[in-house]
């Protein structure tokens, strides 16, 4: 978004959307899943087209969730939730869902990472997990998106947002409500605060 100057005078009022752990950016659009909107989980999905300076609305999430968070893999974009076990699989070329059948722990937030291996760190005392067939995501969805615990998450909170970079082998990741730190070294397997 470096290349226009945004003025909020100038941005089109949206939809009410709340709770949402990230927001996704690919190729001049900004991508937004759930919500949290009066009390009740949402199923609306949207983007912001940056070119045409548009909301538009996509396909529904297949189940009401909140606090989602998302990557890019490949041309899709892979969702967490918080209240939802499994992990959603959004294919922007077809504008549709796939859910994913692994099952992961319910009402806990789940933090997804990209850095050549997905990681899903799962907050409020779970488990960290890797997934090792990130090659053959993407555009086959013929098998499962396989996953497998690699250790304990210290994360003791449900952050509402949720930042990382990568550096020399280590993901270092802040989150937004408990203002903590956290490193996790790819080498160990092993998250720390710092």
């Amino acid at each position: 978004m470096t290349d226009h100057n945004y003025e909020a005078s100038n941005l089109p009022s949206g939809p009410e959307i709340y709770c949402y752990s990230s927001a996704i950016y690919f190729n001049r659009n900004i991508y937004f899943f759930g919500g949290y909107v009066h009390g009740l989980c949402r199923t609306t999905s949207l983007k912001f087209d940056l070119d045409r300076n548009k909301w538009i609305g996509l396909t529904p999430l297949p189940e009401p969730d909140q606090s989602c968070h998302s990557i890019i893999v490949n041309r899709n974009i892979l969702i967490s939730g918080l209240r939802n076990r499994h992990l959603l699989h959004y294919s922007i070329d077809n504008n549709s869902f796939t859910v994913m059948p692994h099952k992961f722990a319910a009402d806990k937030r789940k933090i997804l990472i990209n850095v050549g291996k997905l990681y899903l760190i799962e907050c409020d005392d779970g488990h960290i997990y890797e997934s090792y067939y990130i090659d053959e995501y993407g555009s086959d969805l013929s098998g499962e998106l396989a996953w497998r615990v690699i250790g304990k998450s210290i994360i003791n909170i449900s952050p509402l947002q949720v930042y990382y970079t990568y550096n020399k082998g280590a993901i270092y990741i802040a989150t937004d409500l408990d203002q903590r730190y956290y490193k996790f070294d790819l080498n160990l397997k092993k998250l720390t605060r710092l």
